[in-house]
């Protein structure tokens, strides 16, 4: 029990707050505590060690929030650039970036990649893809490009999700 006692003592010593320690943004309540300006609570916790009181930091409403806010602001952040990543390796000459509807010369071709893309929900739904054909220079990585421009991040993390290693085909696939 004294290894528990030294070991819990050494923890609340490490996140004491001294009784007239005063940090910006709080003040002292009627309990003895110190409390948050902003949402009134406590910042601090009487901890009873083996009847050694010690008075600990702890984290009231208003930081715990910030603390979320921060967190989830990281992981948008982390899920930006890995989307960025994932369409960085997905395109890689950067003059494809520029490629878009609104700056491409109507033709059939254009108009029928805009249909698929401005119907894409209803494609995905149905499990619609697209194929494009053609010998070299006919211009499916342009319409490809045009395609691939407008499509929204949570598609293209989606797909990346989705995407396993190919398996090796087995002998009697291979035969046929």
């Amino acid at each position: 029990m004294t290894d528990m006692r030294s070991i819990l003592g050494a923890m609340a010593e490490r996140n004491k707050m001294e009784p007239e320690e005063i940090p910006e943004g709080t003040y002292r309540a009627d309990d003895g505590l110190l409390h948050c300006k902003v949402c009134d609570q406590p910042v601090q916790h009487r901890l009873d060690i083996g009847g050694t009181v010690h008075l600990v930091r702890c984290i009231c409403r208003c930081d715990e929030e910030r603390r979320k806010r921060e967190e989830e602001e990281e992981r948008q952040r982390r899920e930006r650039m890995y989307i960025a990543s994932l369409k960085a390796n997905g395109i890689q000459e950067q003059h494809f970036y520029s490629w878009t509807f609104a700056n491409a010369e109507q033709n059939g071709d254009i108009q029928m990649a805009q249909r698929y893309v401005s119907q894409w929900e209803k494609a995905k739904e149905q499990n619609l893809g697209l194929l494009l054909w053609g010998g070299v220079g006919t211009g499916k990585t342009y319409i490809a490009a045009f395609i691939a421009n407008p499509v929204p991040d949570d598609v293209v993390r989606e797909k990346a999700e989705g995407m396993k290693p190919r398996e090796k085909p087995t002998p009697d696939i291979e035969a046929r």
